[in-house]
């Protein structure tokens, strides 16, 4: 005998009993309503497990193709500012910190030598934001 509930299913009337399989176990939509009531998490995290997506896999794997451009193209900030991002998502605040000040100084010289103009400045910009955000967050 198992431990496990059993929860009768009626076939609505007009259903097709050849093309409906009945089911013991709640529908998807239900369970992610019931485990969303249940954990604290963000509404894209709970959009993403309506659909079966991992995050925690997910940013693994971004993790790990951003840490392969980095190794690629050290001197590009921007793949920088994106894994600092990133970092800031996983709550790794002092990798963030990090990625965030390398991004900044690369955008910097970039800008300086005149190359890229607007977008070195611009990643310039959002790695200074970034770096106040995760020194914030270091505070706490």
């Amino acid at each position: 005998m198992t431990d496990e509930l059993q929860v009768p299913v009626q076939a609505h009337p007009d259903a097709d009993p050849e093309t409906e399989s009945a089911s013991s176990a709640p529908d998807e939509v239900e369970q992610a309503v019931a485990a969303a009531r249940t954990q604290r998490v963000s509404f894209g995290d709970w959009l993403r497990g309506l659909f079966g997506v991992d995050v925690a896999t997910e940013n693994r794997v971004r993790l790990a193709n951003l840490s392969a451009a980095i190794d690629q193209y050290p001197e590009a900030p921007a793949n920088y500012l994106l894994r600092a991002d990133l970092y800031m998502a996983m709550r790794r605040y002092a990798d963030a910190a990090d990625d965030y000040q390398q991004a900044y100084d690369l955008a910097e010289a970039e800008f300086e030598r005149g190359e890229w103009g607007m977008l070195a400045g611009s990643v310039r910009e959002r790695a200074r934001e970034g770096l106040v955000k995760a020194g914030r967050k270091l505070k706490r």
